[in-house]
């Protein structure tokens, strides 16, 4: 496994131990009491938009890698920073060349 794929693999492993810790320790009642009030809604909103931005992202660099862009996209929006972490572990050290890596994010064309 290269270093492309281990520290997206670490963080995700982290973060599923940490919300596992959450959900024993709160409950899940106790999670989402959390994000109540206006405090919440704003970190909401947030997150919603966060995980908007990268789903564009995804489904721009899943459709020049010719994967299943939409797929990958509704994955992120469905399960936020998993479906980020597991894009990446997917696709990890698999770019051909410098001249893709330098148009990855660069505005589709239709």
């Amino acid at each position: 496994m290269n270093i492309q794929r281990l520290v997206p693999a670490a963080l995700l492993v982290d973060y599923l131990a940490l919300t596992a810790w959450a959900c024993n320790a709160a409950g899940w009642d106790g999670i989402v009491s959390t994000v109540s009030g206006p405090a919440g809604i704003q970190m909401t909103a947030e997150l919603v938009l966060f995980f908007g931005v990268a789903a564009t992202f995804i489904h721009r660099d899943a459709k020049r890698r010719g994967r299943n862009a939409a797929g990958w996209a509704a994955g992120v929006m469905c399960s936020g920073i998993v479906g980020v972490l597991l894009y990446l572990i997917a696709i990890g050290g698999k770019e051909q060349n410098a001249e893709r890596r330098a148009d990855a994010f660069a505005p589709a064309v239709s």
